[in-house]
């Protein structure tokens, strides 16, 4: 056979070992390709070292940080890439060789944060009351990474009183998390995109949501736990407020007369027990020593609000002094701004056996 014969059959054996050889490439490289399977958002305690997906309880001003966890598959192999060393995910722990940073893989991932809050304040009885609805917000403010800290303050901010070092100290905030995976053909459209659970999801199962719930000590626990969430307002029919009544045990909404009888409880006074004094604003009792404590009760006629903490100028129960009010969601504010007029109001506290 002549050398031109020659090359013509040995470049047709290489195009025939070619075309057999490419869908089997191709099915090598669809193996090894990854595939995102699901996002979650998980919750670390300070310096914990292990992150779980589940609603902590916490005490206000304790640190968290929130981590993104990326679900994803490759020729078979489950695979979690997050910065945390640890992570609990649906009762599963997670370590190791299982968990690794995200290692790029050909694509570009990013990582967009959202809080998950209630549409509006107030859900009021007249209406319908099974219309509870929390929605998602995409909070541009936040960094764009695997790990950011963890923040309380709504995305509508319900704290006023100049807020200061109010904002992000207490409440109740839930968390989601969307990481969208790009490609080399576009930097706009993503190649995968997967989402956390959303707003559905808390209504379903409000104990597994992601969030966090942090509150004041004593008294003000319950006072200070509702930050955040949606107040129901207006009377109620019995299978309303049983509804309710759940809605304000999952910590996805309250009503102050269920929020005072919770704080009954943590004081161990029923309500009946207290003695209600009436007082002037313009020169009240001390705080401290036996007189006014935080989450003691003011009220004038049906609009009662519990108080927070001193101003400071006089050591006496003032006009300046802040306040827990729960006016279609709860916020923070003086006491001359609830109450204005000649300020004769009334006090009543949960420590005292009879208010003095």
């Amino acid at each position: 056979m002549t050398r031109p014969g020659r090359l013509l059959i040995a470049a047709l054996a290489l195009a025939v070992v070619i075309l057999l050889a490419w869908p089997a490439s191709r099915r090598v490289r669809r193996d090894l390709a990854l595939e995102a399977v699901a996002a979650w958002v998980a919750v670390e305690r300070g310096a914990a070292g292990q992150a779980e997906v589940g609603r902590f309880a916490l005490p206000a001003g304790e640190d968290f940080t929130l981590h993104a966890v990326l679900e994803a598959r490759r020729g078979g192999r489950r695979l979690f890439f997050t910065e945390a060393e640890r992570v609990v995910i649906e009762g599963e722990e997670l370590g190791g060789e299982q968990l690794r940073p995200w290692e790029g893989d050909g694509l570009q991932a990013r990582v967009l944060w959202f809080t998950v809050e209630p549409r509006s304040p107030v859900v009021r009885a007249a209406e319908e009351v099974a219309q509870l609805r929390y929605q998602s917000n995409f909070r541009a403010d936040w960094p764009r990474a695997w790990q950011v800290p963890g923040r309380l303050d709504a995305y509508r901010r319900r704290l006023t009183a100049g807020d200061g070092d109010l904002a992000g100290r207490f409440g109740t905030q839930r968390f989601q998390v969307r990481i969208e995976l790009f490609g080399r053909g576009s930097s706009i459209r993503p190649e995968h995109r997967v989402v956390s659970a959303g707003p559905d999801d808390l209504l379903a199962a409000p104990a597994l949501f992601p969030g966090a719930v942090a509150t004041l000590p004593g008294v003000l626990g319950p006072a200070s736990r509702v930050f955040g969430l949606p107040q129901v307002v207006g009377d109620l029919g019995a299978e309303p407020a049983r509804l309710v009544a759940r809605w304000h045990e999952e910590a996805l909404a309250f009503t102050l007369p269920l929020l005072l009888r919770e704080m009954a409880g943590a004081a161990q006074r029923p309500w009946q027990e207290l003695s209600w004094r009436t007082i002037d604003l313009a020169d009240g009792p001390a705080w401290g020593d036996g007189g006014v404590a935080p989450g003691d009760l003011v009220r004038v006629g049906n609009r009662v609000v519990v108080l927070y903490r001193d101003d400071g100028a006089t050591g006496r129960l003032d006009g300046r002094d802040f306040c827990f009010d729960y006016l279609e969601g709860a916020s923070v504010e003086r006491l001359e701004a609830v109450f204005a007029g000649e300020g004769l109001v009334d006090w009543a506290s949960w420590t005292a056996g009879v208010a003095p």
